[in-house]
């Protein structure tokens, strides 16, 4: 589009206004695939952005090709937070470990894939664009097999892409940073799915962001360009990958099956801020300081991660009355509950004569008018 390196900067946009897009989206798609079933809301944006990237490929201008990639970030959104709900729903609790490591291998393979087209044999943007859009057309033959089935979310995203976007300088040759970037995802997605397998989705989440935070505070204390420097680096790529393997799986396994789509949806749309920031953090300038507000951040979602309920080995909640706090809310309702009884335990203080048989066959009775009065 005939950019030169003084306004090299509004290149930016292009990865700004995508997952503005996302940001955008999401909520509105968690919607339609409640009311219109999630194969259709899951496969329809999927289509759609195979078309959108050609046309990214045949755009006459650059507000053209921004206006193409904020459209394939909307319907990206849906893609998403709808495939990831109908990953969670669709398969056993004990194969969703092995879920993260099929994720990492897909995701890797995808970025295998451009960059050596684009190092080795496509070259110019457009005819990669054309090249990578058509596999998209396989996805035709899901609609006959396929089923039909908040603050973490933006520093998970922040995080993530701002590792990313980062990862072209840890070497001095671009390509050979992204692909190490890219390669650690392998043993990433292999560490996630033994952790999950042995731990619970809390602990992984809680350390994976606790190892990221580290070892990037201390790349800020290593000379850059050093080995130490690198591998330290790398291992904060690990530990994010393995973060986003465990904490989507946290949060939509906490959240009840009535609301699931739509709550994994909402926090989805909120950490698209995160995405959305991230192409942005190198204006910052001191790469230190990148690194340091990167760090702070990982260490406000481990803060946030440990007021979860933990999930594993536990059914799915399939309404609000299943739903668990996590334990720093049930501490507060627990504390509340002796400082302030409720009506319940005030009647059982008064009924003290009675006998337990009694007093349960009460409870018991007003348990069921309040479900009547649900309804």
């Amino acid at each position: 589009f005939g950019i030169n390196c003084e306004s090299s900067g509004i290149l930016d946009h292009a990865n700004g206004v995508f997952m503005i897009g996302n940001f955008m989206a999401a909520p509105f798609s968690t919607y339609l695939a409640d009311r219109y079933g999630r194969r259709l809301t899951f496969l329809i944006p999927l289509w759609i952005i195979i078309f959108l990237t050609i046309a990214c490929a045949f755009s006459p201008t650059f507000i053209w090709f921004l206006i193409f990639r904020f459209l394939s970030g909307a319907c990206g959104a849906a893609v998403m937070v709808v495939g990831f709900v109908i990953t969670v729903e669709a398969v056993a609790g004990s194969f969703r470990s092995i879920q993260a490591l099929l994720n990492a291998l897909i995701w890797v393979f995808g970025i295998f894939s451009v960059g050596i087209l684009h190092h080795y044999y496509i070259k110019n943007w457009r005819y990669l664009y054309l090249f990578i859009a058509f596999p998209g057309l396989i996805s035709i033959v899901y609609y006959k097999v396929f089923p039909d089935l908040s603050i973490i979310n933006i520093v998970l995203n922040f995080l993530y892409w701002a590792l990313t976007l980062y990862s072209v300088d840890l070497h001095k040759n671009k390509m050979v940073g992204f692909f190490l970037s890219a390669v650690v995802e392998i043993p990433a997605g292999i560490i996630s799915m033994i952790l999950l397998m042995v731990c619970g989705r809390r602990t992984v989440t809680v350390i994976s962001l606790t190892g990221q935070a580290i070892s990037l505070g201390l790349t800020i204390f290593t000379p850059r360009g050093t080995t130490l420097n690198l591998l330290l680096s790398l291992f904060a790529k690990v530990m994010n990958t393995v973060a986003w393997a465990s904490a989507p799986l946290l949060l939509s396994e906490m959240a009840p099956t009535t609301i699931r789509n739509m709550s994994y949806g909402f926090v989805s749309t909120i950490g698209e801020v995160g995405s959305v920031l991230a192409p942005y953090m190198k204006r910052i300038g001191d790469e230190n300081k990148q690194k340091g507000i990167i760090a702070l951040m990982s260490i406000l979602a481990v803060l946030v991660s440990m007021m979860a309920p933990e999930t594993v080995g536990k059914s799915l909640p399939q309404d609000l009355d299943d739903f668990d706090s996590g334990p720093f809310i049930n501490l507060i309702k627990k504390c509340c509950r002796v400082i302030r009884p409720t009506k319940r335990e005030d009647k059982r203080k008064e009924n003290g004569k009675l006998s337990e048989n009694v007093i349960f066959l009460e409870e018991k009775r007003e348990d069921e008018k309040l479900k009547e009065n649900a309804h």
